[in-house]
């Protein structure tokens, strides 16, 4: 089966809880399944992560967060009511590039 899987961040190096899971997720899952991999990265990417991450995954595709918006992302997410995580990483130049992958 094919996965598409779009993760927060990017789960190389496992050096937290949440790309540990992730990271051996991927692992576990690519053993019977055919991964593809969208993460979002707001921060320096370490040099080896893509190449670790193809070693389970058929695609990797990382998406920078740019900064410029947070912001203004922050707030509408704030007045609307909506988990401020959900402003942090909502994204609509984002979400297109997510539609262009799986298309």
């Amino acid at each position: 089966m094919k996965l598409l899987v779009i993760l927060p961040r990017v789960p190389y190096p496992v050096e937290k809880g949440d790309k540990l899971r992730a990271y051996h997720q991927l692992r576990c899952l690519s053993a019977k399944h055919e991964i593809h991999l969208i993460m979002l990265n707001d921060e320096k990417l370490d040099p080896d992560a893509e190449y670790e991450l193809k070693k389970f995954c058929r695609s990797v595709h990382v998406l920078k967060l740019e900064p410029l918006g947070l912001v203004f992302n922050l707030l509408w997410a704030f007045f609307t009511g909506r988990p401020l995580q959900i402003g942090y990483f909502h994204r609509f130049s984002v979400k297109q590039q997510v539609k262009d992958l799986v298309a």
